[in-house]
């Protein structure tokens, strides 16, 4: 896979699904584009980490410069990959939810 692609239309059954297709995506260090909606506005940083389109003229032209320059997917899809190592891994995971049952028990 060169470019991951998460197009999904603004409806409340696709506002709620969770960005995995994304996650999995960017912990491959694939440089990712998705739809603005639901999880993905808080996984993607537009244009740092990956991409938002939401008109087929936005989809067309990040396509084709990630397709045209090797560089800005090799530097987005390690943005990515950056992104999920820090806030989506089973370490920052685990910790999170240690803090969060700490913070219950005491």
């Amino acid at each position: 896979i060169d470019i991951g692609l998460m197009p999904l239309f603004d409806t409340p059954s696709e506002q709620g699904k969770c960005g995995l297709k994304a996650i999995i995506y960017m912990a491959g260090g694939i440089p990712t584009i998705c739809s603005p909606v639901g999880a993905a506005l808080t996984i993607i940083q537009n244009g740092k980490n990956g991409y938002l389109a939401e008109t087929k003229a936005e989809w067309g032209k990040i396509l084709a410069n990630l397709i045209d320059d090797i560089e800005l997917r090799k530097r987005i899809g390690l943005a990515g990959r950056h992104t999920i190592e820090a806030d989506y891994s089973d370490t920052h995971c685990f910790q999170t939810l240690k803090e969060i049952i700490l913070d219950q028990a005491l």
